[in-house]
């Protein structure tokens, strides 16, 4: 047997024309380029498995909101004349989390990646915490004028929101 390269076996096993066979390898490389392609590009647009769910970011709100109420009720617990206290906060939007980008710059095209930290996990550079649009008190010492504007003063300093977002009202005495 004679000593051939692999395309001269192809090109006798499969009875091919040069010009057939400039066309099988140009659609061959075409393939093996498409194929690169998109899996770079899988991991550029963010949707990869390093960056949080909808589940994780939802799990995350409602930790948030559950953190400002028990803080909320700890902190207005202490006020003089509140007594009992509980605490309804409402936000709006969701968390949001920025993520570090890594940009990979050359001569035809730019590449931007998340920056993947430890165990595959992408590095975050900042969280947006959902807005908190109003805050329900309800204490056994609401019915007090001075009461109300101190826990009013207190919820809207410390959340940083209008006094026209916290409502306070006692709370009823259980029979």
């Amino acid at each position: 047997m004679e000593n051939k390269n692999l395309w001269e076996l192809i090109k006798e096993r499969f009875k091919l024309s040069s010009k057939t066979g400039v066309y099988l390898i140009i659609a061959s490389a075409a393939v093996i380029l498409l194929i690169m392609l998109s899996s770079f590009s899988s991991g550029v647009d963010g949707s990869s498995d390093n960056v949080m769910s909808q589940q994780e970011i939802s799990m995350i709100d409602r930790e948030y909101e559950e953190r400002i109420k028990t803080e909320l009720e700890e902190v207005i617990s202490k006020i003089k004349g509140v007594g009992d206290v509980t605490v309804m906060v409402t936000t709006s939007g969701s968390t949001r989390m920025v993520y570090a980008k890594d940009v990979q710059k050359d001569e035809l095209e730019q590449r931007t990646e998340n920056v993947i930290v430890g165990n595959k996990e992408a590095l975050v550079e900042s969280v947006s915490y959902p807005q908190i649009e109003g805050v329900l008190v309800v204490c056994s010492g609401g019915e007090s004028a001075e009461v109300k504007e101190k826990v009013i003063n207190a919820v809207s300093t410390v959340l940083n929101i209008s006094s026209n977002r916290v409502y306070v009202t006692n709370s009823v005495k259980e029979r």
